[in-house]
C-alpha cells in the first residue's frame, strides 16, 4: 500500500469513555518505631495496612520529613 492510499484510507475514531480522575489528596508521612507501628499511635497495624494518604518514613534518619506532628514529636523526644 503506497503512502497516498494510506492517506485516502478513512479512520473511524471510537469514542474514549470519560475517566474521573480523584482529587489530589494530602499525603501525611508518619514516622515507624522499631515494631513497625507509628510513634502517634494513630493506628495499632503494620504500614501495609494503613489507610489510604498515609506513608511513613524512617524517623531516625528523616526527622525534617515527617509531617505528622505527633509523630514528628516524638521523633524529636527519641532521636535528637
Amino acid at each position: 500500500m503506497t503512502f497516498r492510499q494510506l492517506l485516502g484510507l478513512r479512520v473511524q475514531l471510537t469514542p474514549i469513555p470519560h475517566i474521573e480522575i480523584a482529587p489530589a489528596q494530602k499525603i501525611v508521612l508518619h514516622g515507624v518505631g522499631n515494631g513497625g507501628k507509628p510513634l502517634c499511635g494513630f493506628v495499632d497495624k503494620l504500614p501495609a495496612f494503613w489507610p489510604a494518604g498515609h506513608k511513613y518514613v524512617n524517623p531516625q534518619f528523616q526527622i525534617d520529613e515527617i509531617t505528622c506532628p505527633g509523630c514528628k514529636a516524638e521523633a524529636i523526644k527519641r532521636f535528637s
